[in-house]
């Protein structure tokens, strides 16, 4: 006896049958069209967001917190005491925080400012370097005096702008824009000073006093790059010579 196969089709929902690309897309995205199209330049029709712009780091603050300090007028004897500061090297400015809002103090009529550090307690001391002349020409801004004395160590902060490397081509770099700090020391000749540079030139500096700074600098191993260090130096260095009536 011959046996008969029933071949039942049952009707499933239609979304059993669904496929994960539709047919219209899987039409798009197929290399032929991608290989003959090349790339759009439609930029309206992309959908998503836009690659972020460029940040600025950094600012053009010596400190950007705000430190309570006392600013002597250039030429006058009257002070500006116990206001918080900020010294902007960049617009050579000293923002002073008043009850009347933040007023702004040129760096010209600064004579000497002293502002005493917010977190560390440490003081600071300023001077104008319009006092000095680096290779025959006055100075710009302030320095800060590290280490006072016959030869005083001055350090002066300058603002570096390093500019955005970023490749669109490549994806690759950085789009922001940076404001860095950079700090060169210098020690005074009366009123003209000279950068430090090399440890040699330094201890050819001292004169006669210069082996006894090598022997100072070795026991307790002094490093010339170091601001600490450098202000140690320069203080034992004035600790030799004669005092002056």
């Amino acid at each position: 006896m011959k046996k008969t196969v029933l071949l039942v089709l049952i009707a499933l929902p239609a979304y059993a049958w669904c496929q994960a690309l539709p047919n219209n897309i899987r039409a798009q995205f197929t290399m032929d069209r991608l290989m003959s199209n090349g790339i759009s330049t439609r930029s309206n029709d992309l959908v998503g967001l836009a690659a972020p712009p460029g940040r600025v780091l950094g600012d053009t603050y010596l400190d950007s917190k705000w430190n309570v300090g006392s600013v002597l007028i250039k030429g006058k004897e009257n002070m500006i005491e116990g206001y918080p500061m900020k010294y902007d090297i960049k617009a050579q400015n000293v923002e002073i925080k008043t009850t009347l809002g933040v007023r702004l103090l040129d760096v010209k009529n600064v004579g000497h400012m002293f502002w005493v550090d917010s977190l560390t307690q440490q003081p600071h001391y300023f001077v104008n370097a319009a006092n000095y002349k680096f290779n025959g020409v006055p100075m710009i801004g302030l320095m800060e005096v590290l280490a006072d004395g016959k030869v005083s160590l001055l350090r002066k902060s300058i603002i570096a702008v390093k500019q955005p490397t970023y490749n669109a081509a490549l994806d690759v770099g950085t789009r922001d824009t940076k404001i860095l700090k950079k700090a060169v020391f210098y020690y005074n000749q009366g009123d003209a000073v000279v950068e430090v540079k090399s440890k040699k030139k330094l201890l050819e500096s001292f004169g006669e006093y210069g082996d006894e700074v090598a022997a100072h600098m070795k026991l307790n191993r002094l490093d010339t790059k170091s601001a600490r260090d450098l202000t140690e130096i320069f203080t034992f260095y004035n600790s030799k010579l004669p005092a002056t009536n």
